[in-house]
């Protein structure tokens, strides 16, 4: 708590051998989240990377120096670690952004756990940038969503595109470089016939 307070942070710690059973004592502490939007989505981030809750504690402690914020919410939980130390090492990666994730990407990655958190959020990123790029009555914001989820391996594919195109230890594919397949003539050239489509349909 007194590493985060008066600002946006948020910290986490561990303890392993807590109790009789030899349990992983999770302590998470955030600042400016409600108590039950923490807990929620704490839970569905668990429930992603297979760590079992046994028990969960969760407090609101006041900021003294600022009242006007909602204070420190402290989640402590009494977990079963993962067998997996890598799924163990991301839960806490994400654990500690959780109070910036979006309800879509975190709905997504729980439904289909396969899928991980940052593929959902970069599907669901792109998803809402189709609704500026193509203006069109059927393609709504619910519509884009519930075609994710119709559509999760697709999206997971695409996802992947993305992560492979913009990761800076490796260089771009071939079709992405060649002049006349680069990604940025080819989504040129989407969003061209998007459009005209979208004017022939008003004319």
């Amino acid at each position: 708590w007194q590493t985060i307070v008066g600002t946006e942070d948020c910290a986490l710690s561990f303890q392993r051998g807590y109790g009789a059973a030899g349990e992983t004592l999770l302590m998470v502490a955030l600042t400016n989240v409600l108590p039950r939007v923490a807990l929620q989505r704490s839970l569905a981030l668990m429930g992603m990377h297979e760590v079992a809750a046994e028990r969960i504690l969760v407090d609101r402690i006041q900021d003294p120096s600022n009242p006007m914020s909602t204070g420190v919410t402290m989640l402590r939980a009494v977990v079963k670690e993962p067998t997996s130390s890598e799924a163990w090492e991301q839960m806490q990666a994400d654990l500690t952004r959780v109070k910036w994730l979006d309800p879509a990407p975190l709905a997504l990655s729980a439904a289909y756990p396969w899928l991980g958190l940052q593929r959902a959020e970069i599907a669901c990123a792109l998803a809402e940038l189709s609704l500026s790029v193509v203006s069109h009555p059927l393609l709504s914001r619910t519509h884009v969503h519930e075609l994710l989820h119709k559509h999760v391996q697709v999206a997971a594919a695409i996802a992947d595109v993305f992560i492979s195109r913009f990761d800076p230890h490796q260089p771009p594919p071939d079709w992405w470089t060649k002049a006349e397949h680069s990604g940025y003539q080819v989504a040129h050239e989407t969003a061209e016939r998007a459009l005209e489509v979208q004017v022939q349909k008003e004319s």
